[in-house]
């Protein structure tokens, strides 16, 4: 428009002479607002109005000019020019730069150095200022973003932005090309959709397709079956210690078998005819099955008091090679029966095998004693009770349990009795480890309905309770279930972590590494650095994995590294983009605490890379850092004071003017212009600068506040004239935009302050 066409026309003259600046700022405002004034009474729209509004200002501004070489006051001008000039540039563009400048290298240690990191490329896209690392340019970054919420909210949106980037650059380095990384996050997306989609049918049905395709279920009882077999690898140890034992025994010793003859006709004396023939045959033709004479007590005994036992006291009389091989043939017939379903074949050979070794445990022999002890162990341990269930070896001749209900049916049984139970069943470490993953995911499924309903505080509550003293053998996971605020975020992890399993487990990028396979998922890396030797770790599962002809498995295993770098470096509190804050320096201090061990599994240009994204984070984390210092936005020095003082008088000798001419009030007139002449000087000192500062610190575009930082003490130099060149071009595009609306907003803040204060005294126009 007209005024800002003049605004322009105005910057240039006031650059072009400095030294008169004061006078004609000032003059050129008393001419602009003594000729709105005097046409004030004419009709709106009139084109009088704003002409000579226009020439008022102009003949205003000119007059200090005209003063130096026809006023009388014109010689006392010219000798204080030096000094008018010093405290004038300031209130110019040229000046408006120059103080800005200088306040913000007052800002910084080394400007230059402030300058160059501000142009440096970065990898997420800082905010410039940010950049720089300097906290006092940061400190007035907040302060200005606590000024205005548009401001903040912009400032918020490009630090979330610039942390989002360089998480996925960080994310990158574990993969091979952009379009492994887009099939993976296409993976985890899936992942996620199907997790929230289970109670739509398809989706149900393609997850249960996949599952039952996978070679190794991991399902509950598939966990069962780990159990079980760890069971029975256990038993099949013991049992080979006890046959050991046997061998040691002598076979001739002589041994009574009175008390297995008479257990023999209890039994078939209780059966009914039908039943007869349940009787094993190797029984019926055994010696136990044969009349022989009663027999007697021997008065003979050894050294120890122990009946001496002949052939001549007791007709009912063999060697233990005969007795220990019925047992053994009765165990045999045990077995089959048991497979082939004839259970009551079954019981009678297993309680008959009893009766014999209770007939051979007679005190005769060390050897023999030493190894119907070890028997009878084996047998309380896996014959009896929840184990003997579960093996099928208890005297009721039932069959043995099918190995995936192994957990169900000993974790299954609430109560102590549970976990007594649990303790005989899991025996050793993998077990354990099955056993943890299974009541994990019946957690799980429990208090999310098997993921069709959200996570419910009393099922959580309810199944802790149900399973209290199944938890004291697992403390560390009765410590993560115990607390419910917690629970929920656990069962979204676990289910997520179950259903990336079972989706996974095909992808050789995992499968190559038999150790990602024997740890929880998400737990692979953890477990390599709580390790004793995590650098001999890594490289084992570096070998492995290069053993992949596809290099999927290495970009997969620099993925999990990438993972738990992200995990590792994720701490504290949400911050004020809502996100939990990944800190730049604790993944600096990890990265040099195990520089070895993560250069075994990334080359040198990434590890470079993941530092530098490090570092980037970092220097966001100035933005939320405690005990910034405290620094004003607000420009207050000698040239500000200077003319304001000055404006305050002149106002009050034109205020005067005006009253004479004009008929007004010569008391209240004076006043009210010295007062409308300060605020203009206070917006003409500080609004150009401030504003350009302003720009400087929250523009995306770095260029100006490199501009304004750079040295320009030296302009005679040749680094000082490229650096005012430099300026010169910054400050100009700047006029173009924001710069050149400083004065409109000057005066329209001007105008609002007289309206407010309901003044019918005349306005004074700005330059």
């Amino acid at each position: 428009g007209l005024v800002s066409q003049v605004s322009k026309s105005i910057f240039e003259s006031v650059t072009r002479s400095p030294t008169l600046t004061i006078a004609s700022e000032l003059s050129g405002a008393t001419g602009a607002g003594a000729a709105r004034f005097a046409t004030k009474d004419l009709p709106e729209g009139s084109i009088v109005k704003p002409l000579a509004e226009i020439t008022g200002g102009v003949v205003g501004g000119v007059g200090p000019a005209l003063a130096t070489k026809i006023s009388p006051t014109g010689f006392a001008i010219r000798k204080g020019r030096e000094a008018v000039a010093k405290a004038s540039l300031p209130f110019t563009e040229r000046g408006a730069k120059f103080r800005a400048g200088e306040f913000l290298k007052k800002q910084v240690v080394s400007p230059e150095e402030a300058a160059r990191k501000v142009t440096d490329p970065t990898i997420g896209g800082p905010p410039p200022v940010i950049a720089t690392g300097e906290k006092r340019l940061v400190s007035l970054l907040n302060k200005i973003r606590g000024l205005d919420p548009v401001t903040d909210a912009d400032e918020i949106k490009k630090i979330s932005r610039s942390v989002f980037q360089l998480e996925q650059e960080l994310r990158s380095q574990g993969f091979g090309s952009p379009e492994a990384l887009r099939q993976v996050t296409n993976r985890r997306v899936a992942s996620l959709e199907l997790s929230m989609q289970k109670r739509v049918a398809d989706a149900m049905e393609t997850a249960q397709s996949k599952l039952d395709a996978l070679p190794i279920a991991q399902r509950q009882s598939q966990e069962s079956v780990i159990v079980r077999n760890e069971l029975e690898g256990v038993m099949k140890k013991e049992f080979e210690k006890t046959q050991e034992l046997w061998n040691d025994v002598p076979r001739d010793v002589k041994v009574d078998f009175t008390n297995s003859r008479q257990a023999l006709k209890d039994i078939t004396d209780n059966l009914s005819k039908a039943e007869s023939g349940d009787v094993p045959s190797i029984l019926r033709g055994s010696i136990l099955a044969k009349k022989k004479a009663p027999s007697k007590v021997s008065a003979v005994v050894d050294a120890q008091g122990r009946p001496v036992v002949s052939e001549a006291v007791t007709k009912n009389v063999t060697t233990i090679r005969e007795m220990q091989g019925l047992r053994s043939k009765l165990l045999e017939t045990q077995r089959i029966a048991r497979k082939d379903g004839k259970f009551n074949k079954a019981r009678i050979s297993g309680l008959m095998a009893d009766a014999v070794l209770d007939d051979m445990d007679v005190g005769v022999d060390d050897a023999l004693t030493v190894a119907i002890s070890a028997t009878r162990q084996f047998k309380d341990r896996f014959e009896k009770g929840i184990v003997g269930k579960i093996l099928g070896r208890e005297k009721t001749g039932a069959p043995s349990i099918s190995p995936e209900l192994t957990l169900d049916i000993s974790i299954g049984r609430a109560g102590v009795r549970g976990s007594v139970d649990i303790d005989k069943v899991v025996v050793t470490p993998e077990a354990r480890n099955a056993t943890k993953r299974f009541l994990s995911k019946s957690f799980t499924e429990t208090v999310t309905a098997k993921g069709t309903k959200p996570f419910s505080v009393k099922d959580a509550q309810k199944w802790i309770a149900n399973n209290e003293e199944v938890l004291d053998q697992f403390p560390e996971l009765r410590n993560q279930l115990s607390d419910i605020n917690q629970a929920q975020q656990f069962a979204s992890e676990t289910s997520l972590r179950l259903n990336n399993r079972l989706l996974n487990l095909k992808d050789p990028k995992i499968s190559t590494s038999s150790a990602f396979l024997n740890s929880e998922v998400g737990e692979e890396v953890a477990n390599v650095f709580k390790s004793k030797n995590p650098l001999k770790a890594s490289r084992e599962l570096i070998n492995q994995a290069r053993k992949d002809p596809t290099g999927e498995a290495l970009d997969g295993l620099r993925g999990s590294y990438i993972d738990f770098l992200i995990k590792k470096s994720s701490i504290g509190d949400f911050n004020a983009q809502g996100e939990r804050a990944l800190s730049g320096n604790t993944l600096q201090g990890f990265i040099n605490q195990n520089r070895e061990t993560l250069r075994e599994v990334f080359n040198q240009d990434q590890l470079n890379r993941i530092n530098r994204i490090a570092k980037e984070l970092s220097l966001l984390e100035l933005t939320d850092a405690k005990g910034l210092p405290r620094v004003a936005f607000e420009i207050d020095d000698i040239p500000s004071n200077f003319l304001g003082v000055a404006s305050r008088i002149t106002g009050a000798q034109i205020g005067r003017w005006i009253a004479r001419f004009t008929g007004g009030g010569t008391v209240q007139t004076p006043g009210i212009v010295s007062d409308r002449f300060k605020k203009f000087a206070q917006h003409l000192t500080q609004d150009r600068a401030e504003q350009l500062i302003h720009d400087a610190v929250t523009s995306e575009d770095g260029r100006l506040l490199n501009a304004l930082l750079l040295p320009i003490d030296k302009p005679t130099s040749a680094t000082g004239q490229q650096n005012l060149k430099i300026l010169n071009k910054r400050i100009n595009i700047w006029l173009l935009g924001t710069g050149h609306r400083v004065i409109e907003d000057i005066q329209n803040d001007i105008s609002e302050d007289n309206q407010s204060q309901g003044n019918t005294q005349p306005e004074l126009a700005g330059p």
